[in-house]
């Protein structure tokens, strides 16, 4: 089984491609996408190019696609939300058959970092190190009802 995890953004996009196998779970790759362009649209255009000529979508087995809700705070700026709205819409339009969750992040980026070292995968940006945190507390919070859908496939 496998599970995508996103901490979405215009500017720059953390991702995180989860195996969950047995028992076991384990990172198969991750990475940051800095979308291209001159304005928010170009930016989204690029999105768009990125995750059509990539392996995530139709027909990888991704069956989890979980994405970081933003966060609403008393400084949150309005715009700002509304483009990370549109972002995420882009991003989720690759995946019409796995299951889309918006998913709370969990930690400081000081403990993500100390759950980045367990996957042993290098230098990451802080946005992918964001998406491995979110995806590896997803994991582990869900772990009983993934493990008996795993038992259940042939």
């Amino acid at each position: 089984m496998f599970i995508l995890s996103i901490d979405p953004g215009s500017q720059s996009i953390g991702w995180a491609l989860f195996m969950a196998k047995g028992k076991k779970k384990s990172i198969v790759d991750c990475g940051t996408i800095r979308p291209k362009g001159e304005d928010f649209i170009e930016r989204c255009q690029d999105i768009q190019r990125h995750f059509n000529n990539n392996r995530f979508g139709v027909g990888t087995g991704i069956e989890y696609v979980l994405i970081e809700s933003p966060y609403l705070g008393p400084k949150s700026n309005p715009s700002s939300i509304l483009k990370l709205g549109m972002a995420v819409g882009v991003i989720m339009g690759f995946f019409p058959s796995s299951k889309v969750e918006m998913v709370k992040g969990h930690k400081t980026k000081n403990e993500a970092r100390l759950i980045v070292e367990q996957y042993e995968v290098g230098k990451v940006s802080i946005d992918c190190c964001d998406a491995i945190s979110m995806g590896h507390y997803w994991l582990n919070k869900n772990w009983v009802r993934l493990w008996a859908n795993i038992q259940e496939q042939p």
